[in-house]
């Protein structure tokens, strides 16, 4: 068979040809598949379709396809267990080099703990100059062992580590300051927080880890209410919008600003799956709670904030008013929970 009849038979198998916009669109939601969903058995029939015709479009314009794959493909970063290898793995003998793929990664998650090669870290971080959302998941001493790395990043709006072994001077720092949502994993100076002006999102557990004796706090209440009452104070964070606590019981504390969840979703199972809902633009645990606080304000539901949320199971026809049922009713993605298959490959 000639080069020009197998490339007519090839075109012809991959026939209609979409509108670009809808090929877009396709390919996109196989690469979430790839970052998020991809089974055990590295078989999906839906990504070889996929990849069919993608492949056909990058061997036909080489340039434009290529400028187009790679941003989407290469845009999250994830290592979440010694079982896995990296995506992108730029260990592996697929040919990624990082000084080209590293400006692609804009959501970072490292959650394989303990950190075993620092230096290795740090200069992957390096490479990765956009960084906008990260997430490292490790021993306490983790973040401030690749803090020199971590603080250079310009574009860092989005944290969510343990902290306890910073140091003033490192929590108050530039890179810091530019932090629009955090949440801490473990303790941190509650007086600490509220110097960080930018913030509009804060999130923590009633399970607080203390880094310093590596033991849970006896009395974790006392220090979310500590947080609280700081934050949430005239003289606390002045752009401060939602304040997201994981928590087992409800909390003696009003503020339609606070959004309690269980705290079965800070598993590190279900917080590596919400981080990924986050980082793929479908609805995470931010959206959820920010929904909560716009309804408290517009008066769709009563401003009860003491009570635990489970968004699963929440039941907008019941918490809200006709009104707020209607908003509700006419957003987009509502909030899926995983299967057990998706959280096996966590």
């Amino acid at each position: 068979m000639s080069i020009k009849s197998h490339t007519t038979r090839f075109e012809r198998e991959l026939q209609p040809v979409l509108p670009p916009e809808l090929e877009r669109i396709i390919f996109e939601m196989a690469v979430e598949d790839i970052t998020s969903n991809l089974p055990p058995t590295r078989c999906a029939l839906n990504l070889q379709l996929t990849a069919k015709r993608v492949r056909y479009c990058s061997l036909s314009f080489p340039t434009k396809w290529e400028n187009r794959i790679r941003p989407l493909l290469y845009r999250i970063f994830k290592h979440t267990n010694k079982r896995v290898d990296p995506f992108p793995n730029f260990n592996g003998s697929n040919g990624l080099v990082m000084n080209e793929i590293g400006p692609f990664i804009k959501h970072f998650l490292y959650g394989s703990s303990p950190l075993q090669n620092y230096e290795s870290m740090a200069n992957l971080i390096r490479h990765c100059p956009n960084i906008e959302n990260m997430s490292v998941w490790c021993d306490a001493d983790t973040l401030s062992t690749l803090y020199p790395a971590i603080s250079s990043l310009q574009h860092l709006k989005r944290l969510s580590a343990r902290f306890g072994c910073l140091s003033r001077s490192q929590v108050l720092s530039p890179f810091m300051h530019r932090l629009t949502h955090l949440e801490i994993v473990g303790n941190l100076g509650w007086d600490i927080i509220i110097e960080l002006k930018n913030l509009t999102h804060i999130s923590t557990s009633v399970v607080v880890y203390n880094p310093y004796d590596h033991e849970f706090m006896t009395d974790p209440l006392v220090h979310v209410e500590q947080l609280l009452n700081k934050i949430c104070s005239p003289d606390g964070c002045p752009n401060l919008r939602v304040v997201k606590i994981y928590s087992g019981s409800p909390l003696e504390f009003s503020d339609i600003r606070l959004v309690l969840l269980p705290l079965g979703l800070f598993s590190y199972e279900a917080s590596v799956w919400d981080w990924l809902n986050g980082a793929n633009e479908r609805v995470d645990s931010w959206v959820f709670a920010d929904r909560i606080v716009y309804a408290r304000q517009m008066g769709y539901m009563a401003p009860d904030s003491s009570l635990v949320l489970d968004p699963f199971s929440f039941d907008h026809k019941k918490k809200l008013n006709t009104e707020g049922q209607a908003w509700w009713k006419g957003l987009h993605h509502p909030f899926v929970p995983p299967d057990k298959n998706q959280l096996n490959c966590l």
